[in-house]
């Protein structure tokens, strides 16, 4: 499958781009997991209590981004692996 002049193509880059920074700027955590991140972590914030927005560790992954509690014994290990 061939696709598009680089002019669509860089269309497609700046919407995939404007949606990743959109998930990233807008949403947040409104809601934590206590279950433990299994998949490779590429990266992780703190997100601070910001009604609706609750405190969060959230973990990125390949798979997406986790809303992880922050006083889990397993969440600061991560993140003093990932250090």
């Amino acid at each position: 499958f061939l696709c598009c002049d680089n002019t669509l193509k860089t269309l497609f880059r700046t919407q995939d781009l404007f949606e990743y920074l959109h998930e990233k700027l807008v949403s947040c955590c409104k809601t934590v997991s206590r279950t433990e991140v299994n998949d490779p972590i590429t990266g992780y914030w703190i997100q601070n209590y910001n009604a609706p927005c609750v405190r969060a560790v959230i973990f990125e992954t390949e798979k997406g981004l986790f809303c992880s509690y922050h006083k889990q014994p397993w969440v600061r290990r991560k993140i003093q692996q990932f250090e």
